[in-house]
């Protein structure tokens, strides 16, 4: 793809912040896709509409192509040329785009499925089989039988529900979560001395014999 037409300072700059754009300014135009042209400029804000019908007509309208370009992945894996296929990852992609759109895709996957690890791997692995047998004349090996797709997701803390929990239980916060308070610098003296007081029953009856009768056993 010719770097001059190549819109990605509509991807990097655009992504950033709206609101350095002036609303005369013009999104590069290039072919339609699943969005038109108008569909790009209305996700940028530099559309609007004067009646809500006509922007929700909008919306429907892009709905209804989403899902039908889904449906047209059927037929694009089964019936297009693998030459075809080659011209549109190698030629018209490109790697720039082959590493920005296919995991901005993954991700929309991913959304669209409520963020469902272990359904969303089912769903690669059973694509991931159906593209190794989809064509086998390249290669040594027979029939793929399996694939095994494991997804582990590691979160950073969240500081502020970490904040809201030291100033309304302290005591109830785990070791771990103190000491990411406290590498984060999120501790001071008075938070310290909260923990080390031991958090007092407050249900109890000052007169309450709290000593356990045993039983005898013969």
């Amino acid at each position: 793809m010719d770097e001059e037409n190549s819109p990605s300072d509509e991807i990097e700059e655009f992504s950033k912040d709206h609101s350095i754009f002036n609303r005369e300014q013009s999104l590069p135009k290039r072919p339609r896709g699943i969005l038109t042209h108008a569909d790009r400029e209305y996700f940028y804000g530099l559309r609007e509409y004067a009646h809500a019908q006509s922007e929700s007509n909008r919306k429907r309208d892009i709905r209804e192509r989403v899902v039908n370009a889904f449906q047209d992945y059927i037929i694009l894996y089964r019936l297009l040329g693998s030459e075809e296929r080659a011209n549109i990852f190698e030629e018209g992609l490109g790697e720039y785009y082959q590493n920005n759109a296919i995991p901005a895709m993954i991700a929309f996957l991913y959304l669209g499925l409520e963020q469902d690890s272990s359904r969303f791997a089912e769903f690669i692995e059973q694509g991931v089989l159906i593209g190794a047998n989809a064509e086998q004349s390249n290669r040594s090996e027979g029939e793929a039988t399996n694939v095994d797709v494991s997804i582990d997701i590691e979160y950073d803390p969240d500081l502020k529900k970490l904040q809201d929990k030291l100033r309304k239980n302290p005591n109830q916060l785990a070791p771990s979560e103190i000491g990411v308070l406290a590498r984060a610098g999120l501790l001071d003296s008075e938070d310290l001395g909260q923990l080390r007081k031991p958090e007092k029953p407050d249900n109890l009856s000052p007169n309450i014999d709290l000593k356990i009768p045993f039983r005898d056993i013969d």
